[in-house]
């Protein structure tokens, strides 16, 4: 399962383990305060980022099979494992 994936499906584990890999305590506020924070950070010239403010959820579907290949997919889900074992994931 992605990273992406597990944001979805558990976005306070996966916001915790951020946390603790930059070594900053999580608060439960982090999972709510982003929907307004996101007012103040993002610009009227910045259309593709105005989905920030809403709740986190999977919009793309299978987007990494319609994009990729079965040879590039099974790449970046090579390297993509390398990284996370590296983050102890």
């Amino acid at each position: 399962m992605s990273v992406n994936q597990q944001l979805v499906q558990n976005p306070r584990l996966v916001i915790g383990r951020i946390c603790d890999f930059i070594n900053i305590s999580f608060e439960e506020i982090m999972l709510e305060k982003y929907l307004t924070t996101t007012k103040d950070i993002v610009l009227e010239n910045e259309p593709w980022k105005m989905s920030l403010g809403e709740p986190i959820s999977n919009r793309n579907g299978r987007k990494f099979d319609k994009l990729f290949a079965p040879e590039q997919q099974s790449y970046i889900l090579k390297k993509l494992s390398e990284v996370m074992i590296q983050l102890n994931y």
